[in-house]
């Protein structure tokens, strides 16, 4: 895990002199998922789950005006009968920023990959991931802009772990460090 945020946090700030535009953001999810069939593992239900006040934490940095790099992390625990489970899902995610309609909203999509870490006290297990999303960004004051996105990906099957598929959507709060 401290590799996972070295990472994220390494790649935002080599990015970072290229334009000095960061945006800080956290964002709450209500995503479903649809576990893939598999003789191997037990089966298991669809599963739907939100996320509040945030799932994840996420730190874009601007290449150009339009494109940026964004790392992300989320850190999920639960415990229940004596056992204990924790999840940390690290990614990447490149963004194209459209420009502002009317000065108002402006749309973005986004393209990521990264790792679903799942620990517990009998099973270790790292699970890829890819996603894409599609979204709207509309000011609230200076700096600061809601942001709305609906978003799909897949989880590869790995040794502990069936391949997934996810729907969702988030909603959350970017801060940016300049106009």
């Amino acid at each position: 895990m401290k590799r996972a945020l070295g990472l994220l946090v390494g790649t935002a700030f080599l990015a970072t002199p290229l334009t000095g535009q960061v945006e800080l953001g956290v964002d709450m999810v209500l995503q479903v998922t649809n576990f893939s069939s598999s003789a191997d593992f037990i089966d298991l239900d669809n599963v739907t789950t939100f996320n509040l006040p945030a799932s994840q934490v996420r730190l874009g940095v601007f290449v150009t005006p339009q494109v940026s790099i964004e790392p992300r992390l989320g850190v999920t625990y639960g415990a229940s009968g004596g056992e204990s489970v924790s999840g940390t899902q690290a990614q990447v995610s490149a963004y194209y920023h459209f420009p502002e309609m009317r000065g108002q909203r402006a749309a973005f999509l986004r393209f990521g990959v990264g790792a679903s870490i799942l620990s517990s006290s009998n099973v270790s297990d790292t699970q890829m991931l890819i996603d894409a999303g599609v979204g709207l960004k509309f000011p609230v004051r200076d700096q600061l802009l809601l942001r709305v996105e609906a978003f799909g990906g897949r989880s590869f099957e790995s040794d502990a772990s069936r391949a997934a598929t996810r729907l969702g959507t988030a909603f959350g709060f970017s801060w940016f460090s300049q106009n």
